[in-house]
C-alpha cells in the first residue's frame, strides 16, 4: 500500500513539473508599448469568446493549421488538468468530495492564469479557467470510477 502511495507521489511530483513547464516555460512577451499595455492585451474575462472563436475555426471555412490550433487550444485545455483531477482526490481526502476537489483546483487555476498574466508567459483567459475546471471534474470522474471498481473486485 505504501508503494502504491510512493508512486502515485512521484507521478503527481513528475505531473506538477511538466505542467510548470508548459505553462511558465515559454519565452515571455515583449512588451513593446509598456508592460501594463501588454497585460491588458492578454487578459480575456469574457466567458465562451475564446471556445465560440475556436469552434467557429474549426467548423468554418479556415486553415488547417487553424485548425489545428483550435483543436489543440481546446482539448488541451480540459485534457492538461484531468490528472490534477484525479491525483488530488486519490492522494488526499479532503479533494474526495467533488466540490472541493473543483474548488481548490480552480483556485490554482486562477492562480497560474494571473502568474502568466503578469509574467507575460501565455494569456489569462476565463474560458481557460472553465475548461481546465472541466478537466480537473473528469480527473475526479476518473477517481471515482476507479474506486467503484476496487469496491466491485
Amino acid at each position: 500500500m505504501m508503494r502504491g502511495r510512493k508512486a502515485l507521489c512521484w507521478g503527481f511530483a513528475a505531473y506538477c513539473a511538466l505542467m510548470i513547464w508548459l505553462l511558465f516555460g515559454r519565452e515571455r512577451y515583449a512588451a513593446p508599448h509598456g508592460y501594463w499595455q501588454q497585460v491588458a492585451d492578454n487578459i480575456n474575462p469574457w466567458p465562451f469568446e475564446t471556445v465560440v472563436r475556436f469552434i467557429r475555426y474549426l467548423v468554418g471555412n479556415y486553415s488547417d493549421g487553424l485548425k489545428r490550433h483550435a483543436l489543440v487550444n481546446l482539448v488541451g485545455n480540459v485534457i492538461m488538468f484531468v490528472p490534477l483531477g484525479f491525483f488530488a482526490a486519490k492522494l488526499w481526502e479532503g479533494f474526495r468530495p467533488l466540490w472541493r476537489c473543483l474548488l481548490w483546483g480552480g483556485l490554482i487555476i486562477v492562480c497560474v492564469e494571473l502568474i502568466q498574466l503578469f509574467a507575460l508567459v501565455g494569456s489569462c483567459d476565463f474560458d481557460d479557467l472553465m475548461l481546465n475546471v472541466l478537466g480537473i471534474g473528469w480527473g475526479y470522474g476518473l477517481y471515482r470510477w476507479e474506486q467503484g471498481r476496487k469496491n466491485k473486485g
